[in-house]
């Protein structure tokens, strides 16, 4: 898979990904992203098309799985997904 680990940010290219197969690109490189984050604190994936908001949920979904939980009242979230 192309990228380059030069420093502290890792970069991944989805470039040669398919139109419409964002969530399945994401499905094969999840262990390598969060791995990554957790090691580097962040990724930078160039290319993966997400061309509307359906696409950009479930990819979302696919990379950090379910929403935290409500904690803190005096800062609520908004459910965008």
């Amino acid at each position: 898979m192309p990228g380059t680990e030069t420093g502290p940010l890792v970069r991944l290219d989805a470039t040669q990904g398919s139109p419409g197969a964002a969530v399945d690109w994401l499905t094969e490189h999840r262990p390598r992203i969060r791995e990554a984050v957790a090691r580097n604190g962040a990724v930078l994936v160039r290319g993966l098309r997400l061309d509307d908001r359906a696409t950009a949920v479930a990819a979302l979904g696919r990379v950090i799985g379910d929403p935290l939980i409500e904690r803190e009242g005096f800062a609520p979230r908004e459910v965008y997904g």
